[in-house]
């Protein structure tokens, strides 16, 4: 069940991260957008923070299911995607993106 929940989130998380932070431009050059996106990796920031937020969790918790830190990684990220999201979408609002 590990496995197949594993398998399941890291394709919702890519597609909804395609669908989302994807679409926002940073920069308005596209070469160097992709440039920018290879240097400094927003979906390696979210990986931290929600590797880590989840690492919190499960101690505090005392979590030993695998099956139930998947979904608490999986709800965690999207959480912070959102919120990166929505910053992004702010900046972007305020004229601040894409430089």
């Amino acid at each position: 069940m590990y496995s197949f929940l594993r398998s399941i989130s890291f394709i919702l998380r890519v597609y909804l991260c395609y669908c989302t932070i994807d679409n926002v431009p940073i920069i308005e050059d596209p070469l160097r957008q992709e440039l920018f996106s290879e240097i400094i990796s927003l979906y390696t920031i979210l990986w931290a923070l929600s590797y880590y937020t989840n690492g919190i969790i499960i101690r505090e918790f005392q979590i030993q299911s695998a099956t139930i830190r998947v979904i608490f990684y999986f709800f965690i990220y999207l959480i912070y995607m959102f919120i990166m999201f929505g910053i992004l979408k702010l900046l972007t609002l305020l004229n601040i993106l894409p430089i």
